[in-house]
């Protein structure tokens, strides 16, 4: 038995029913974790949080989630997130491979390997042990232990490169006066002091990841909820977040990579108006003819669609 709950980084209330709607025959359980939802339906879960930390929904769901069923998994998806039609309850484990005690998100990234990626400077501040107004050094695992978790898992200790976070400002970003001249020079002293650094040892060990769809077995949920609630409380990004509960609350770990079929992130605009134009914004027609080899498209926004 496995419990499909949907997470809505916002609310819109007119998602739910097409949500279920599109899942009701393929999922016996499904949930949806809705900010600030004051509504009446009953597998809706009410959550309070900032969707830039959306880890913090599983954790403040997970009482919930756990008194509805006995699951064996939990899987998560984003309200914009399609699954392949052909996907349900009793065959998700052979597309996602994951036995009763693996787990699954779509990509595991080490930080060192990404360019210039907009949230890596959060990576590098990130200093759970001194967050004004929580203390959570107890809570943790050792940095020792947590830094085995990545090895076991065949991952380098992180690191960042300090040319792969930082990029001098473009001039044409400021005003061409003097004042602007005088910020733009100032800009580029404090990137070029970053840039000196080089290579950049983190405070605390991180991952990052594609965190739209995951799932989580049973066994590894209560641990994973905790680590997760830790990185809401102090202020940890959700691409940085989950991965990272990932590497430490879960026994194995699949993603795209050891999978024959991929999901397919429309990144650009170019990208959302090509299927949109290839489905005519019909559902209907997407999913009668929705690829074999693809198991979700995200993000599809629902209002687009009919």
């Amino acid at each position: 038995m496995i419990a499909l709950v949907i997470i809505h980084n916002h609310r819109y209330d007119a998602n739910i029913p097409r949500l279920d709607e599109i899942y009701k025959s393929r999922f016996s359980h499904i949930f949806h974790l809705v900010p600030f939802y004051d509504g009446d339906r009953s597998n809706v879960i009410t959550i309070y949080e900032n969707s830039h930390y959306f880890q913090g929904y599983v954790a403040q769901a997970y009482e919930r989630l756990t008194s509805e069923g006995n699951f064996d998994h939990f899987i998560f998806i984003g309200d914009d997130l399609i699954l392949n039609p052909q996907i349900n309850q009793d065959n998700y484990t052979t597309y996602f491979k994951v036995g009763k005690e693996d787990s699954f998100i779509s990509s595991l990234d080490e930080l060192h390997s990404l360019n210039l990626w907009y949230h890596s400077p959060k990576a590098v501040d990130y200093d759970p042990f001194n967050v004004p107004g929580v203390e959570v050094k107890r809570e943790f695992p050792s940095k020792e232990d947590v830094l085995k978790e990545f090895e076991r898992k065949g991952f380098e200790k992180p690191y960042l490169n300090a040319d792969k976070v930082y990029e001098l400002p473009p001039r044409c970003n400021y005003p061409k006066n003097l004042k602007g001249l005088i910020r733009y020079k100032l800009d580029c002293r404090k990137v070029n002091k970053q840039l000196r650094k080089g290579r950049i040892e983190l405070k605390f060990p991180l991952m990052s990841g594609y965190s739209d769809i995951f799932i989580l077995p049973a066994s590894d949920f209560k641990q994973f909820r905790h680590y997760s609630g830790l990185f809401v409380a102090t202020n940890l990004f959700v691409e940085l977040a989950i991965p990272t509960a990932m590497i430490m609350a879960c026994k194995k770990i699949f993603t795209e990579k050891d999978l024959m079929d991929k999901g397919i992130a429309l990144w650009t605009k170019e990208d959302k108006q090509a299927l949109e134009d290839t489905y005519e914004r019909s559902l209907d027609k997407l999913f009668s003819t929705f690829p074999s080899d693809v198991l979700y498209y995200h993000p599809i926004k629902l209002s687009r669609w009919t």
